[in-house]
């Protein structure tokens, strides 16, 4: 890629980012997640509770005409989506990690004290009279 022929569009920049956070997101999807259903009639809520392949966490009488069910399919009925790729996403994960460590390292380089981090920032005390650690939209710009 040639860098001058490259035009700055922070609009297509933003949905670009959307993008390849939405793909590496399918590509990691969780399995076993919990869902929130609503029985309007007795049978509704038998039929969840009796149901052997889900189990339910939690349950609450909302109303006279309703109620609250947290339930997840049991770990033998549930299966990861077609779209899963876990070496991918565990390529993903541990190159961002390796790179954040990177920017943890500047931080004690000059001086500073790092405070918190996540996936994508962090936040450090600088010493009085050290130096800084490059901030940008991204860690490395």
């Amino acid at each position: 890629m040639d860098p001058d022929l490259v035009q700055v569009n922070p609009g297509l920049r933003m949905i670009a980012k959307i993008l390849a956070n939405s793909l590496w997101g399918k590509l990691a999807q969780r399995v076993g997640g919990t869902e929130v259903k609503y029985a309007r009639t007795p049978a509704e809520f038998h039929q969840l509770i009796d149901d052997p392949t889900i189990e339910t966490l939690d349950f609450d009488h909302v109303s006279e005409y309703m109620d609250r069910c947290v339930i997840r399919k049991k770990e033998e009925f549930s299966k990861p989506p077609e779209t899963n790729c876990l070496p991918v996403a565990v390529f993903v994960t541990s190159y961002a990690r390796l790179h954040l460590y990177k920017y943890m390292e500047e931080v004690l380089q000059v001086n500073g004290k790092l405070l918190y981090c996540d996936t994508d920032s962090i936040i450090y005390v600088a010493s009085r009279g050290a130096g800084y650690v490059v901030e940008g939209e991204a860690l490395d710009k």
